[in-house]
């Protein structure tokens, strides 16, 4: 009974949690694949949710800092709780210039050798 209740706690701080973050944002991209692209008028906000291994030590980072948008915080969503399972790293910013511009995450693995290719994102942008 009481894991039962925990599981249905659990389940609703997720749907909390996602209700939260789409009264943020304007827009919410789900970065799962190598490139994707977003449209958004400026002075809105958005987040970008990258998948990251749970406990890991595993993390994305920003390649440079984009022109036309600003980063402003960064989070792991809520996930299951075992060790390398997938939870959303969710990164959100607000598009401060019109213009064409990209955003390109990292993911650092601190396991892998330094000489080792690091996995990229890219998120093709345009501001209204």
């Amino acid at each position: 009974m009481i894991k039962k209740f925990s599981g249905i706690l659990f389940f609703l701080s997720i749907i909390s949690g996602s209700a939260m973050a789409q009264k943020k944002v304007s827009a919410v991209v789900q970065l799962l694949g190598t490139i994707d692209s977003l449209v958004i008028e400026k002075g809105k906000s958005f987040v970008v949710q990258l998948p990251i291994k749970n406990r890991a030590g595993d993390d994305w980072e920003l390649a440079k800092p984009p022109v036309n948008c600003k980063f402003t915080e960064s989070y792991l969503g809520e996930a299951g709780m075992l060790p390398n399972q997938q939870e959303p790293k969710l990164m959100f910013f607000k598009a401060t210039a019109v213009g064409v511009d990209s955003i390109r995450f990292l993911y650092k693995n601190p396991k892998k050798a330094a000489d080792a290719p690091v996995e990229q994102k890219l998120l093709k942008l345009t501001v209204q």
